[in-house]
């Protein structure tokens, strides 16, 4: 079965990924300098819960138009993999900016964006490791 991925494929996401992480910070920036650390937590859940509806609708879309039966899409967990990977990926990018607001940065600027976004790709990672960890765990104590 074609996936169809290419470079194209992978370009699109990291761009779509990016985007989603600066405008995370930005947002997550001025909900903790207006609410605290209440309201950035209130954000990093809600923008968690809002991106994976995004992702698993448009995981339903793409699946659909690639002919999968709906007892094939209901075999992929895909709510239980988006829902984790973004509060990882959210969660390390709320971090970076609870850190610096912390720290006493008043304002936005792009070197908080640029760590911001690095840490959205870093919580990526990280939970891809994690889950490649704990899936592959039993595999290794047979």
């Amino acid at each position: 079965m074609n996936f169809g991925f290419d470079i194209f494929s992978v370009a699109a996401v990291l761009i779509l990924y990016t985007l989603i992480g600066l405008a995370f910070a930005v947002v997550a920036w001025r909900a903790r300098r207006r609410w605290g650390a209440r309201g950035l937590i209130l954000l990093w859940l809600g923008s968690a819960a809002v991106v994976t509806a995004l992702m698993v609708a448009l995981t339903a879309f793409q699946l659909d138009r690639r002919g999968f039966t709906p007892e094939q899409r209901a075999a992929l967990p895909v709510l239980q993999l988006f829902l984790p990977l973004w509060l990882t990926a959210l969660g390390a990018s709320a971090l970076v900016i609870q850190r610096r607001h912390a720290r006493g940065q008043v304002r936005f600027d792009t070197a908080l964006a640029l760590r911001a976004v690095g840490a959205l790709f870093g919580g990526i990672l990280l939970f891809f490791l994690v889950y490649a960890a704990i899936d592959m765990g039993p595999a290794f104590l047979r």
